[in-house]
C-alpha cells in the first residue's frame, strides 16, 4: 500500500502534466507569463525565494498562465497595468492570481479614466440626492462615461432591488465590461442631455419622485449623516 505522501506527489504530478498540456498550446502566453515573473521577483521578493524546488515553480508558473488564459489577460499592456498597481503596495507578498487580475483591470480602468467601483457608488449617492428636487440634467457627472456608468448602476439598483454589497459588485461588473469594449475600440457616445430632460419631466410628478426619492435613501442609507 502507498503511503499518503506518496499518494499526494503522484496526484501533484497527474495535475502537473494536465496543466502543462493545456497551456504548451499558447507560446505567446507562456513568453508572456516569462516577462511577468521577472517583475514579479523584485517587486514581490518575499514570496518568489518560498518556491525552492522545480516542481512548485513549475506549478506556480502553470497555474498563474490557467489563470491569464481564463481571464483574457493577453498583452503586455494587461501586464504592466497590474505591476502599476502592485507597485503601489507595500507588502512583499505575492497577491492571489485573482487579485492580480482584478489589478489588472483597475489599471486599465485608470488609463481610460474610469472611476473606481467606489467612486461610481459614491457618484451614485450623489445622483440619488439630487434625482427629484433639481434638474437631473445639470447633475455633475463628472464625464461621458460616468454619466453611461450611473445611469445604468441606477437602473439596475431600481429594477433588481439590489443591496448596497450588490450594488458595488455591479459597478465593479460595469466598469469591467466597459473596460473591455474600449480594448477593442468602442467610443464612449456623449450623452444628449436635452433628451434626458424632456424624458424625466414626463415620467413622473415631483410628488411620485420625492416618494421614491425617500424610499431609495431609506433602503440605501444616503444622505445621512456619519458621526465617528
Amino acid at each position: 500500500m502507498q503511503c499518503v505522501s506518496a499518494v499526494v506527489a503522484k496526484i501533484n504530478r497527474q495535475q502537473s502534466f494536465v496543466e502543462s498540456n493545456k497551456n504548451a498550446g499558447n507560446p505567446p502566453l507562456i513568453k508572456l507569463f516569462n516577462r511577468f515573473f521577472e517583475s514579479l521577483k523584485v517587486i514581490f521578493p518575499a514570496s518568489i525565494v518560498l518556491l525552492k524546488t522545480p516542481s512548485e515553480l513549475a506549478i506556480f508558473k502553470q497555474q498563474w498562465i490557467s489563470g491569464f488564459a481564463e481571464n483574457n489577460i493577453n498583452s503586455d499592456r494587461h501586464i504592466n497595468a497590474g505591476l502599476r498597481i502592485a507597485r503601489q503596495r507595500k507588502s512583499p507578498f505575492l497577491p492571489s492570481v485573482g487579485q492580480f487580475v482584478d489589478w489588472c483591470q483597475q489599471g486599465l480602468a485608470e488609463e481610460y479614466g474610469l472611476p473606481t467601483p467606489q467612486q461610481l457608488c459614491e457618484k451614485l449617492r450623489s445622483y440619488c440626492r439630487q434625482r427629484g428636487y433639481d434638474d437631473v440634467p445639470e447633475f455633475d457627472y463628472g464625464s461621458n462615461a460616468n454619466y453611461w456608468l450611473v445611469h445604468e448602476l441606477y437602473r439596475a439598483m431600481i429594477a433588481e432591488s439590489l443591496s448596497a454589497k450588490q450594488v458595488e459588485d455591479s459597478a465593479k461588473n460595469l466598469i469591467d465590461d466597459l473596460t473591455k469594449k474600449l480594448l477593442n475600440g468602442y467610443v464612449i457616445p456623449k450623452p444628449n442631455l436635452s433628451l434626458t430632460k424632456k424624458r424625466d419631466l414626463k415620467s413622473v410628478s415631483k410628488a411620485d419622485a420625492l416618494d421614491r426619492i425617500r424610499e431609495i435613501k431609506e433602503k440605501y442609507g444616503f444622505g445621512k449623516i456619519h458621526r465617528s
